[in-house]
C-alpha cells in the first residue's frame, strides 16, 4: 500500500530507503526509518533519493543520476555489484525506458528511437558496459539541451527479486 511521504509529498511503498550522495562524493544508504528532513537544508547533500526496494528502475535512476553529479568511482562500482547489474540485467532497463542498444565494436551503444543514421546527426551513449553506455547517453542528452529523465518510463519495469537487493 503506498504511502505519502511527509518530507517529499510523493508516494511510496512499504519497502523502501533512502539514499544521498554527499558532496564528496560518497552515495550513502539511511534506512526507512532515518529522518530525512535535513536532506533538503543541508550543504553536504548534493541529492537524495527515495528508494523504492520492490522498484528496480528507482535504483536505476538513482545510479544514473548519482554517475553525472560525480559519485566516487569505487563506490558506483561496488553498489553496481551489490544491486546486481549486469549487461543482461541492463537490457531490461532500455527496454523499459524505450532505449536501443547494440554493440558498436568493442563498445556498448545506448541510443532513443529517433537515431538516425549516424552518430553526428544523433544523441547517443558510449561505454565497456551497458550501463556505462546507458549513463553516458543520459550525460549527452543533456549536455545538447534535451531534459531527458530517466524516471520518465513508457512501462513500468521489472521488478527487484530477493537476489538484487
Amino acid at each position: 500500500m503506498d504511502k505519502q511521504d511527509t518530507v517529499t509529498g510523493k508516494n511510496r511503498g512499504d519497502n523502501y530507503c533512502y539514499y544521498y550522495l554527499h558532496t564528496n562524493g560518497d552515495l550513502i544508504h539511511k534506512s526507512k526509518h532515518y529522518d530525512v528532513s535535513g536532506f533538503k537544508e543541508s550543504s553536504f547533500v548534493s541529492k537524495w533519493w527515495i528508494i523504492d526496494l520492490d522498484k528496480r528502475l528507482d535504483v536505476y535512476n538513482m545510479l544514473i543520476h548519482a554517475s553525472r553529479l560525480g559519485i566516487k568511482e569505487q563506490r558506483l562500482s561496488h553498489l553496481i555489484k551489490h544491486w546486481g547489474i549486469t549487461n543482461e540485467d541492463a537490457v531490461n532497463y532500455c527496454n523499459a525506458v524505450g532505449l536501443l542498444n547494440k554493440m558498436d565494436g568493442n563498445a556498448y551503444c545506448v541510443h532513443g528511437q529517433d537515431f538516425t543514421k549516424t552518430i553526428q546527426e544523433s544523441i547517443a551513449g558510449f561505454g565497456e558496459t551497458l550501463f556505462q553506455a546507458i549513463c553516458d547517453f543520459y550525460k549527452n542528452s543533456l549536455a545538447e539541451g534535451l531534459v531527458l529523465k530517466p524516471e520518465l518510463v513508457k512501462q513500468e519495469v521489472w521488478e527487484c527479486d530477493d537476489q538484487k537487493r
